[in-house]
């Protein structure tokens, strides 16, 4: 699959008019992606598309040009934009700068002098179920196109087509195709739509027996059919795109408490016709403040990778930065992941004036020698995982039981970033695997709740020939969300429940992102065993227990080191390469940039401006590898033949024979 090396083409605020100073900027910028070894580019500006309707013909120059100039280099240009995302609103906008300063007002791109007004377009917008209003993004200050509205559909379309006719790009990020509010969508399309499927209308907006009540099956079914929109809304874009052409979509955390029941996994985009995957590291890569690199994204980003391996789609990381230091870490940590990278600067969020805004350099020239290191050296970064540790991830438990962060997600995050700090090096599976067709060792089931008939079958196969380990409550419910006649217990004739846990909805004006569902318990914790089979019921999203581990590390050898992550690769050749990046950073600050900035900008806080990042673990003991060579790619590009010559540095690979047996603590 290809690997992409891929950076943000900024559209500035003197980009228009299209003048020759621009052109020659523009060829300059096509020049500095060459050097740093981009294969790709994607636009980042003008990203509400929508409010520059009147200004298309000028935008489609622009990116044209930009295209073209890439083009002489073989870099291809992918234009990124918002699908469906307005600032085109009616609505007074509040004094409260915290509330209201917009990511995206803050255009990048300036329209013209005397452009004429975007249209509002309010038929095509989403509507509140409870108050008929369109739906409000405070984030943004921002309206959201509906696309089960077929007027605003067949527009997009006809964007799209335009798009390539008049650009030449190479590939598209259709964003936010999703719904942002838990209130929408009540327009007339919305209405009937709900109706054919539920046989039902809308119920009162204070119905909590409906309202995310996920005790009530119409209301799981009104979920599903939200996502099937997405999905379907996919498709209809990817039809009128070139066989084969690259789609990607919007999609950072599926794990968010409100991401699964608003249509945003990345697995409705594939189903629609998605070919790129892509997962985003919000905020900073490693965190600003504790320096850590395993972030509440990372889970999220095994499971990506997991859809690009079962689906055979490539999986693009963007990450986010603003110095040489934290670029050549976010392209590493996505190395260390197995997926390409597409870095950005995201400069419009740090509430910068655009005179201080100039000092930060373009994103090609942050790079370093990163992606020069991936061209120099191919043969280090083609390779399939080597995990010999799989956890299973439940999208039944996920859709049908509740996705707050309370819930499911808690559960299954911890067990990956606490296997990942063990050393297990595990992978993510979206389906349970043919034990004899496997490689794995050793399978994982965290807080599996629902599971359908064909999961059961295939964990009782798993357990028959290899290890099996379940944590928390399992398989006491179908992919429905329905209660079992005969639960995965009693087909063992093992005393665990489940107990009812009566829930309620919450009102449609609740912010559902700090709803709690109760805890989901077996009604006593056990520790269950059979046959290759440990199943602790209690539910582990705070301490892995001493008997896991135990259990975990009869069947497998960890790599562990303090202050190091590793996970494990084989070559064409039948090699192994171990990853190996520290866990912790020292994070040296722009001062002088961030005296600068807008404090009441929403990304302050959460968005910081790294300089220097330095690993706050010493290297290793490589030697215990015996490895054969050793790549160090960031500090100083080079392949050792010996240990010793390694001294510091932030990330390394090392390459063994394909007779040897990894066999370390």
């Amino acid at each position: 699959m290809k690997s992409y090396r891929m950076a943000s083409w900024w559209l500035r605020p003197w980009h228009l008019p299209f003048n020759k100073k621009v052109r020659d900027d523009f060829r300059r910028r096509a020049s500095d992606f060459a050097q740093a070894g981009a294969d790709s580019a994607i636009i980042f500006g003008a990203h509400f598309r929508w409010d520059f309707e009147h200004e298309m013909d000028q935008i489609h120059e622009l990116i044209a040009f930009a295209a073209e100039e890439l083009a002489q280099y073989k870099i291809v240009l992918f234009d990124h934009h918002s699908t469906v995302l307005t600032c085109s609103c009616r609505r007074e906008i509040s004094s409260d700068r915290s509330a209201n300063f917009s990511n995206h007002r803050q255009v990048l791109l300036s329209r013209p002098a005397g452009s004429r007004t975007t249209d509002f377009h309010d038929d095509w917008k989403m509507l509140n179920i409870d108050d008929g209003k369109p739906v409000f993004l405070p984030q943004y200050s921002a309206e959201e196109f509906c696309f089960s509205n077929p007027d605003f559909v067949a527009a997009y379309l006809n964007y799209v087509r335009r798009l390539l006719r008049e650009t030449g790009i190479g590939g598209l990020m259709s964003d936010d195709a999703f719904y942002y509010s838990h209130r929408a969508c009540g327009c007339p399309y919305c209405r009937e739509l709900f109706c054919q499927e539920l046989g039902m209308s809308f119920p009162a907006s204070d119905d909590l027996s409906f309202w995310g009540n996920y005790e009530n099956p119409k209301y799981r079914r009104y979920l599903d059919l939200r996502r099937h929109t997405v999905t379907k809304f996919t498709a209809k874009v990817k039809s009128v795109l070139p066989t084969d052409f690259p789609l990607m979509n919007c999609c950072a955390y599926c794990m968010l408490p409100y991401s699964s029941g608003r249509g945003l996994n990345y697995r409705n985009f594939i189903a629609g016709g998605s070919n790129l995957i892509m997962q985003e590291m919000s905020g900073n890569t490693p965190d600003a403040t504790t320096g850590e690199l395993l972030s509440f994204g990372y889970p999220q980003q095994l499971y990506h990778l997991a859809l690009s391996r079962e689906h055979r789609l490539p999986c693009i990381g963007l990450g986010y930065g603003y110095s040489s230091s934290n670029a050549e870490i976010i392209w590493a940590f996505n190395k260390f992941l197995g997926s390409g990278t597409w870095y950005s600067s995201l400069v419009q969020r740090l509430g910068l004036s655009d005179r201080d805004l100039i000092r930060i350099p373009d994103d090609p020239c942050q790079l370093g020698h990163c992606f020069q290191a991936e061209k120099q050296f191919p043969e280090w970064f083609v390779s399939e995982s080597a995990s010999e540790c799989a956890v299973f991830y439940s999208n039944a438990t996920m859709e049908q039981y509740g996705d707050s962060v309370t819930d499911y997600a808690d559960d299954f995050c911890f067990v990956i970033k606490r296997c990942t700090e063990l050393g297990y090096s595990p992978d993510v599976l979206t389906s349970i695997p043919d034990p004899e067709q496997s490689r794995y060792k050793i399978l994982i089931v965290p807080s599996a709740v629902a599971l359908s008939d064909y999961e059961l079958e295939s964990l009782e196969r798993w357990h028959c020939r290899k290890p099996l380990l379940l944590l928390g409550p399992c398989g006491f419910l179908d992919e429905t969300g329905e209660p079992r006649q005969t639960t995965f217990a009693q087909r063992h004739g093992w005393q665990a429940a489940f107990p009812p846990l009566n829930r309620t909805g919450h009102p449609l004006i609740s912010p559902i992102i700090i709803q709690k569902l109760t805890p989901a318990e077996s009604e006593a914790p056990r520790v269950l065993k059979e046959f290759h089979l440990l199943w602790l019921t209690a539910r582990v999203s705070s301490e892995f227990p001493n008997a896991a581990q135990e259990f975990i590390e009869q069947f497998i050898v960890p790599i562990r080191a303090d202050g190091w992550l590793f996970r494990k690769y084989i070559d064409a050749q039948g090699r192994w390469l171990i990853h190996g990046i520290a866990s912790q950073f020292q994070v040296e600050l722009d001062r002088e940039l961030e005296k600068l900035r807008d404090r009441h900008t929403p990304m302050f806080k959460h968005l910081k401006i790294i300089r220097e990042l330095h690993p706050m673990a010493a290297i290793p003991d490589l030697r215990q590898f015996t490895p054969e060579a050793i790549l160090t790619p960031l500090e100083k590009v080079q392949v050792h033949a010996s240990c010793d010559s390694i001294k510091d540095c932030a990330y390394f690979i090392l390459r063994l024979a394909a007779t040897s047996h990894i066999n370390t603590h």
